[in-house]
């Protein structure tokens, strides 16, 4: 039996490659749960839905109040750690496109990286060291991370000070999510733990734009060990999708088997 995937969304509207990327997994057998604070307006079929509310409240989803206000990556990064917690199955991020089943693993994350390793695909056992230290600081309103500049530190100090009840919205990117995930791995000596790149984030952040380029397909950003492609929280609008890219083949490709589905009729 295939582990339970796990993601959250914050919002009423998936968007085609978010909907694309959780329709894959349940195509290659999983039995997928969606985490939702409000109902979804384009739930693909035979995804599951989970009430958020239950593992954290709406008034704990914090955000950034710097360039990346809008983003709910801050309350997603902690939310994802509750599901480890309550032992629910995998986490994965709602941009992560199934090439082939997930394993099992008692822990899995993998490197995005030579120095990174993402939480975009994250297992790990509920009762671990590794995930107690990272839920105590992504959930402390005041968590200064060891790796700030002194600079950085002194500010996070000084909101203290002024009585700000949580300084989290005030940390730079990724600072609850993969970096710290990366430094209590390091921390406690589990690298070896993580897969090698190419199994979920083959194509690097920096190497974005092609996953719209139009004579590149799915494949040509994968080796054979791939289990997963990152595609980087792409909401990028289905008009601005280029026809023959990578993207256009992961939406036509569930847009395909959402014809046929419809299609096809009862036994």
């Amino acid at each position: 039996m295939l582990p339970v995937v796990n993601a959250v969304w914050i919002g009423e509207r998936l968007g085609p490659v978010h909907a694309a990327c959780l329709a894959s997994f349940v195509r290659a057998g999983h039995r997928v749960v969606l985490h939702i604070f409000d109902p979804i307006e384009d739930l693909p079929d035979g995804v599951e839905i989970f009430d958020a509310s239950r593992l954290m409240t709406k008034s704990e989803i914090i955000r950034y109040d710097h360039k990346h206000k809008f983003s709910p990556a801050l309350a997603a990064n902690i939310y994802r750690l509750r599901i480890l917690r309550e032992n629910m199955g995998i986490y994965v991020d709602c941009d992560v496109y199934c090439l082939r089943p997930f394993p099992d693993d008692e822990y899995l994350f993998g490197w995005e990286g030579n120095e990174s390793i993402n939480n975009a695909v994250l297992k790990m056992p509920p009762d671990s060291e590794l995930l107690r230290a990272i839920m105590q600081d992504a959930e402390n309103p005041h968590f200064v991370p060891s790796w700030c500049s002194t600079r950085e530190r002194r500010k996070l100090r000084i909101q203290q000070l002024l009585g700000h009840a949580d300084t989290r919205p005030k940390l730079e990117w990724g600072s609850l999510g993969p970096r710290l995930l990366t430094h209590h791995i390091k921390r406690l000596g589990l690298e070896k733990l993580a897969k090698d790149i190419d199994y979920f984030y083959p194509s690097h952040y920096a190497h974005k734009r092609l996953l719209n380029c139009p004579d590149l397909t799915v494949k040509d950003h994968t080796t054979h060990r791939s289990l997963g492609l990152h595609v980087w929280s792409s909401g990028i609008p289905i008009k601005e999708i280029q026809p023959g890219s990578p993207l256009d083949e992961i939406v036509s490709g569930y847009r395909s088997q959402k014809q046929l589905s419809a299609e096809t009729p009862f036994a």
